[in-house]
């Protein structure tokens, strides 16, 4: 589960549109920047830690890995999301968000995963303005839920979606069961629903462990 009840329990999203329109994805003409008034989020900040420390490679998959470093992004993704989904499901009750290095050790959940994704996929190539991690809400499902999410590249892009759900990455175009709420990489934090203002609060502030 990513970060519990939202209001009294019933969740923000219960009423939620869903489709894959793209302005209201990462990226999109829909999305908005987050200011939360003290400025002091700490998900940005730890994640630009995360970064520098550079992604605990095991050695089991190095040779995998360096197979597909000059490869095309999708390439490099799906290796990236099939290696970290194999990593042991964890629940936790507080919305934490584990260093790689924790979650390589302990497992963890959907938000813990997106985070090593997020790191690894930096660690492959990915620039900072081209990732978020995204918190969403799932057609059917009455809990959120947390992916990263990569373009291609400026201009006419793409959107891929590394999901705990999936090995395979898909485009976000296809992915109508999703409604993006918020999004969050080392720069920032983007809202993409009018309800994604109640996420942020916690999004944008998570419960971290760090080695």
């Amino acid at each position: 589960m990513l970060w519990g009840p939202v209001s009294d329990g019933n969740p923000v999203y219960a009423d939620t549109p869903f489709t894959s329109n793209m302005a209201a994805w990462p990226f999109g003409a829909d999305e908005t920047v987050y200011e939360s008034g003290n400025r002091r989020e700490t998900g940005p900040a730890f994640l630009n830690r995360a970064v520098a420390d550079g992604f605990p490679v095991p050695s089991a998959w190095r040779a995998r890995l360096h197979g597909v470093r000059d490869a095309p992004l999708y390439e490099r993704l799906t290796m990236i999301n099939g290696l970290l989904n194999g990593i042991t499901f964890v629940p936790d009750k507080h919305g934490e968000w584990k260093h790689p290095r924790v979650f390589l050790a302990l497992g963890g959940d959907c938000d813990c995963a997106a985070v090593s994704k997020y790191v690894l996929s930096r660690e492959m190539g990915v620039a900072a303005r081209d990732i978020r991690i995204v918190g969403l809400a799932i057609r059917g499902r009455t809990q959120l839920h947390a992916v990263t999410v990569v373009r291609s590249g400026p201009g006419k892009f793409q959107v891929f979606v590394l999901d705990t759900l999936s090995d395979g990455v898909r485009s976000a175009l296809y992915a109508d069961e999703y409604t993006p709420l918020v999004s969050m990489n080392e720069n920032g934090v983007w809202l993409h629903d009018d309800r994604g203002i109640i996420v942020a609060l916690v999004f944008a502030d998570p419960v971290i462990l760090e080695p």
